[in-house]
């Protein structure tokens, strides 16, 4: 008994003495709007890495919006800010901070500061927000389609009805498995609904920090008939087109007149790409997170209280998860 408590008294007092002996860092953040204007009496804070623990220091911007906090630090850190009415941000500063002097025992440089944009919650709305789990690849070959609404694979392989993603399916090898050796398996993504589309949507500096990084409507135009995506391993060397910067927005059920002109149509948005590989008892699987507007107007704002998905299994018995994130 007094030989572990040594053990846990001897741990404490050397975690402590290392942070202690950590160089410290400064660093600010100024909150602003998306307009640029300063926000006051944001709740901030700032986290400081002292290795498997962390400091944080927390406060409130002021009327210039800027927020300052000082801790002792392996190099990284960050600030969070959040505001009743805008979505949560942040900025880090492990790129930020360079070397630290050996004589002041600073980090340099010495109180950079950080932009933090916070961007105001519109209109959040009611939409099919799934993690599809992984749906087994029912088909090789030939076309199948995914209906967003019902959330599955549409007859005969699911309960779906609407065509609102066709897949294609490949694999290199019919019978591979994972671990057999050399192997590929793609998809090609694509629709047959006149104007129906998909494209890549990347988050600015701006947004890749929100907890909202998406524009708060579809565009109108630039969508592509068509994406192709793999995962392959080659003499030992894996390869994937998965890239978890990559999101899509996406429309379907278009419906035109008889100029050709939108009446009205479907929107909605992919967070991180889709993923794709194999699996030990069936052709394959794909797994992705997917957000569906229903009500034919281009907002991407999600209610995440108000999921109108109650998510029953899927055909491979794996439940769909709710999406927490807006």
């Amino acid at each position: 008994m007094r030989f572990s408590i040594f053990i846990i008294l001897f741990i404490v007092f050397y975690t402590t003495s290392c942070s202690a002996l950590l160089p410290t860092a400064k660093i600010t953040a100024k909150v602003v709007d998306t307009e640029g204007k300063p926000v006051e009496g944001v709740d901030t804070f700032a986290r400081f890495l002292t290795g498997t623990d962390a400091t944080i220091v927390e406060g409130k911007t002021d009327k210039e919006g800027f927020f300052t906090a000082t801790g002792k630090t392996i190099g990284e850190c960050n600030i969070n800010a959040r505001k009743e009415g805008y979505y949560g941000a942040g900025v880090g500063f492990r790129e930020v901070l360079k070397d630290y002097s050996k004589i002041t025992r600073q980090w340099q440089p010495w109180n950079p500061t950080g932009i933090i944009v916070l961007k105001d919650i519109r209109n959040p709305t009611q939409m099919y927000a799934k993690y599809t789990g992984y749906l087994d690849i029912p088909i090789l070959g030939k076309p199948v389609g995914y209906d967003l609404e019902i959330g599955s694979w549409v007859t005969p392989y699911g309960k779906g009805n609407n065509k609102d993603f066709i897949f294609i399916f490949k694999k290199s090898d019919k019978d591979a498995k994972p671990g057999s050796g050399n192997w590929s398996i793609s998809y090609k993504l694509f629709f047959t609904n006149e104007k129906d589309g998909i494209q890549e949507y990347y988050p600015d500096k701006q947004n890749s920090h929100s907890r909202y990084p998406w524009p708060y409507e579809a565009p109108k135009a630039g969508y592509q008939n068509s994406i192709e995506g793999f995962s392959s391993i080659k003499d030992g060397y894996v390869k994937k087109s998965f890239d978890k910067k990559r999101n899509y927005i996406f429309r379907v059920r278009t419906e035109l007149d008889d100029q050709g002109n939108i009446v009205e149509a479907k929107y909605g948005k992919i967070r991180e790409d889709f993923q794709i590989g194999l699996s030990r008892t069936s052709l394959g699987v794909i797994h992705y997170t997917y957000y569906y507007n229903p009500t034919g107007n281009r907002n991407l704002e999600y209610d995440i209280k108000k999921t109108l998905f109650t998510f029953p299994r899927n055909e491979s018995g794996m439940m769909g998860a709710e999406v927490s994130r807006p």
